[in-house]
């Protein structure tokens, strides 16, 4: 079997926050139907992506980062609903988990955006993205269905949120960076 095809590029780098915990409800539809799973990704909601490129990404920026993420507190998130977005949306049918409380999110995404607003979120395809962990992106209607089925019954899942993950991909997979912790405030 051949690597599935990737949307990525070498030295293309992402900043989100891990949440390992969902593995055992998602993994297997994760790994089915969304490419960064394919990629070597775990479940996560997305910070920023893409961000910096590896050859202008600077020590600078990676101490920004740090000062920017240490700005917002550790917290707590539950996932306790799924919800699919629209037709109208960008990235329509994409089966999700929504992350309660999803300030910190906002908070993160819109900073590290200000900071480096040449790098806009989803390449400046979504305005103000909705925070969310993928289930499917790829999925047709009946597995979409198949997953949210099967996920919803284990809800809610809480998980400790201690900081940010700078991964890097390397043409073939994404690789973990660098972690920026979160404050304790």
């Amino acid at each position: 079997m051949s690597d599935p095809p990737s949307r990525f590029s070498p030295g293309q780098t992402a900043l989100l926050v891990e949440i390992p915990e969902v593995q055992p409800a998602v993994g297997s539809w994760r790994t089915r139907f969304d490419t960064s799973a394919a990629h070597g990704v775990g479940p996560h909601v997305t910070v920023l992506f893409p961000f910096l490129p590896v050859p202008v990404l600077t020590p600078a920026d990676r101490a920004d980062v740090a000062t920017i993420v240490a700005a917002e507190s550790a917290f707590t998130v539950t996932l306790g609903a799924c919800g699919i977005f629209s037709t109208d949306h960008p990235a329509p049918d994409i089966l999700y988990l929504v992350p309660e409380p999803d300030g910190p999110f906002r908070r993160l995404t819109g900073s590290v955006a200000a900071r480096w607003p040449q790098c806009p979120p989803y390449g400046g395809l979504i305005g103000d993205p909705t925070p969310h962990l993928t289930v499917t992106e790829t999925a047709a209607e009946a597995d979409l269905g198949a997953a949210r089925a099967a996920v919803e019954p284990v809800l809610p899942i809480t998980a400790p949120v201690r900081g940010v993950t700078m991964i890097v991909f390397d043409g073939s997979a994404w690789r973990p960076d660098a972690w920026f912790p979160l404050g304790d405030h």
